[in-house]
């Protein structure tokens, strides 16, 4: 409680000390590159990235340490959690590709182009699949 003192002793001194609490955290260089060219990229310290990053994701966190004191009490239970959340991100999946393939069906021109040796280029009127191809003339 060294810090509790240390804010009334400043406190009645007339600083007011934010609720930010400073911290330093050993990461390994792949981390520590991915955050700097995070920060680089929006224009802020490498700190304020790493925090903005933390404080966006501390629900999360939250969360998982939540359930994680769940699982301690009542491992059983929260597996069973787990696997119903996991079997309905599934459901959730294929009912979304399914309906992709759908709207794909819908549309006039496909997304990509055809498996054969065409340059990447998909070709404006495609055959229809009953036309007969040059081989079969006579």
């Amino acid at each position: 409680m060294v810090f509790d003192a240390q804010c009334i002793t400043l406190h009645h001194l007339g600083v007011v000390m934010s609720e930010v609490i400073r911290t330093t955290v050993p990461v390994p260089v792949a981390v520590h590159q991915a955050f700097k060219r995070l920060a680089d990229a929006q224009g802020i310290s490498l700190g304020r990235a790493m925090s903005n990053w933390l404080t966006d994701t501390a629900d999360t966190a939250e969360m998982v340490a939540a359930q994680m004191v769940k699982a301690k009490a009542e491992p059983v239970r929260v597996l069973r959690e787990l696997q119903l959340m996991a079997e309905g991100s599934v459901d959730t999946a294929g009912s979304l590709i399914e309906r992709m393939r759908a709207m794909e069906k819908q549309l006039s021109d496909p997304l990509y182009p055809p498996l054969c040796n065409t340059g990447g280029k998909v070709p404006k009127n495609p055959k229809k699949p009953n036309s007969p191809s040059r081989r079969e003339k006579p």
